[in-house]
């Protein structure tokens, strides 16, 4: 097993405070942006303006959905942008397409969960 050793108790004391700090630091920034969506709540975003825009599952009001992708898009990765971007049209596609068990599944996606996102 490997184990380090300290010379003094100071050098332990070092180490700790730098690591409180990194970790405050780190609050701090989360803490800068509350409204900021996660990557994965964004690209989640983008499925359920998907969803919102088929007219096989009623083709609902998805302008809160889009305007939220639009005023989140700013400085995010290009990626995630991308990403979005597919898995919205994806979710079109498969929803003008749905029938019987998997419509009723995405109905319930688009009135739970993506409400909750409207809201």
């Amino acid at each position: 097993m490997f184990r380090v050793h300290f010379a003094h108790t100071e050098d332990k004391m070092r180490i700790l405070a730098g690591l409180m700090m990194t970790a405050a630091l780190g609050v701090t920034g989360a803490m800068a942006q509350p409204g900021r969506l996660t990557d994965v709540a964004y690209m989640q975003t983008a499925r359920c303006a998907g969803l919102a825009s088929s007219a096989n599952l009623g083709a609902g009001d998805n302008a809160t959905l889009i305007g939220l992708l639009k005023s989140q898009s700013l400085g995010r990765d290009p990626y995630v942008l991308e990403k979005a971007t597919t898995l919205q049209h994806e979710a079109k596609r498969q929803a003008d397409h749905a029938d019987g068990y998997t419509k009723s599944k995405l109905e319930a996606e688009l009135g739970g969960m993506c409400a909750t996102l409207r809201s």
